[in-house]
């Protein structure tokens, strides 16, 4: 990292050894398909450029690498220790890291806090050795971390996301770990950093934010978590990297119930939930109900301008689901105002005289014309001042013509990269899975999609209010 404070300089020089380690230690690797240790082998194998070396008190060999009884008989240093061991065993693999020097390990074993006082006190005890030989430890109960663009999969995921992209995930949930990574690869998202944290013995989510704050690669933070660590510090950090980098927060835990079943995941206190909504909003974070949400709201951030009004044009070839949608918009602090005498002759002359032209623009089922229609009704939308949010929904027959997907992202591409008209487009779409091949027509080309209006709206409305935020702060 580049002009870090000195104070925080071993904080960074620590999580650089996790996300771009040059040695990597496996503790509890194997040979046997099915375990773990031959997952998360195979993981690191698959595109890793570094170091790799398995640990096993037994095997010579696994998967085709040397491997060790103990990591002092490990030739040269080691920057990341990833460690899968039985629970029993943790305590020895930290003194081998100790004696190494190894700055950062990722502790993917369970058997911790979330069983009860007695893994609380192991818990503890390994967090105290670990911070006497200053090593620094993810986890334990945790998903792991990915470095996408490094090809680095230091984690329980089979599957890893494209790198490249601006959205580092962070995630208490390994379910929650492997579901961004779905999600992403069936949505084209290309991804930065994955970081799973666990049951939080050390690594907090303040240093967590600190460092992607200074992350070139991250410009917006997806944060799914139960509980917050050292609540003060995050805020004040959130509040501070909220103005140049949006952090989309979905804290779960908000009823009596869901704060008990914490208790049984990952044995962290998830806080008072009225105390800490009302700091996400201070802070300038936008809030989700969900995972799903967090990953919707940051793709559509990734990959679309801001939002300079809440005024949104809507065209369809369906009315009521675009009624429905408006209904949506309003209700989220949204307008869908009535569009000019001008901008409705304009889009008159494009559409039989029985189409509605007034914002909704219903162009009805004109099937023949859709790939003609949608696309001059996008590009009116952008050249005109008086739209900020642009909204096509595709429904049913449009979703289904290849050519109409087309016809969308071309006229979209057309506004914001050739003419640099600095607004979003959120593609309402309403449609069998059957033809998601044409879903992918748009969302490999950076335009979001979302399924049907109540979710299209909620995006548009929560990016909208987080621009506000910005307006009013910055």
């Amino acid at each position: 990292m580049k002009n870090v404070p000195d104070p925080l300089k071993n904080e960074f020089q620590v999580l650089d050894a996790l996300f771009n380690p040059k040695s990597i230690a496996l503790f509890g690797a194997s040979n046997q398909p099915g375990k773990v240790g031959y997952v998360c082998l195979k993981n690191l194998q698959g595109a890793y450029p570094g170091k790799i070396y398995p640990i096993h008190p037994e095997e010579k060999e696994i998967l085709g690498l040397p491997a060790y009884s103990n990591l002092d008989q490990v030739p040269g240093p080691i920057d990341l220790a990833f460690i899968i061991v039985p629970v029993e065993a943790v305590r020895s693999v930290i003194d081998q890291c100790g004696r190494k020097g190894v700055p950062g390990g990722v502790l993917i074993t369970s058997g911790f806090a979330e069983v009860g006082p007695a893994g609380k006190a192991l818990q503890d005890e390994v967090a105290r050795r670990a911070k006497g030989w200053g090593l620094r430890l993810m986890g334990p109960n945790c998903f792991g971390v990915l470095n996408c663009t490094a090809k680095l999969n230091a984690s329980i995921a089979v599957i890893m996301p494209e790198g490249g992209g601006k959205i580092s995930f962070v995630v208490q949930s390994g379910a929650y770990g492997m579901a961004v990574c779905a999600l992403a690869r069936d949505h084209h998202l290309k991804v930065a950093k994955i970081i799973g944290l666990g049951n939080k013995c050390d690594l907090k989510d303040d240093e967590i934010l600190r460092y992607l704050a200074e992350d070139p690669e991250t410009q917006v933070i997806g944060f799914y978590c139960e509980s917050i660590e050292e609540e003060s510090a995050f805020f004040a950090e959130a509040k501070r990297l909220s103005l140049r980098k949006p952090i989309v927060i979905c804290k779960q835990g908000r009823t009596p119930d869901g704060q008990r079943s914490i208790q049984y995941h990952t044995a962290t206190p998830p806080g008072s939930f009225a105390l800490q909504r009302a700091a996400f909003e201070g802070a300038g974070m936008i809030r989700v109900a969900n995972g799903v949400e967090m990953f919707q709201v940051a793709k559509a951030l990734a990959w679309q301008p801001l939002p300079q009004g809440d005024r949104v044009a809507i065209v369809t070839n369906s009315g009521g689901t675009a009624v429905e949608l408006t209904d949506f918009c309003a209700e989220k602090g949204l307008s869908v105002p009535e569009l000019s005498s001008n901008l409705q002759e304009k889009l008159k002359s494009l559409m039989p005289a029985y189409a509605t032209v007034k914002n909704p623009v219903d162009m009805t089922t004109i099937w023949p014309r859709f790939v003609e229609v949608y696309p001059k009704c996008i590009e009116s939308f952008y050249e005109s001042p008086e739209i900020d949010i642009v909204i096509p929904i595709l429904l049913h027959r449009s979703a289904m013509m290849r050519e109409v997907s087309a016809a969308v992202r071309d006229a979209v591409h057309r506004c914001q990269r050739e003419k640099g008209i600095r607004k979003p487009t959120y593609v309402c779409w309403a449609s069998s899975r059957e033809y998601i091949a044409n879903m992918d027509i748009l969302e490999s080309e950076e335009i979001p999609c979302f399924e049907w209006p109540e979710q299209t709206s909620r995006v548009a409305s929560l990016i909208y209010q987080y621009t506000g935020f910005r307006n009013r702060k910055g």
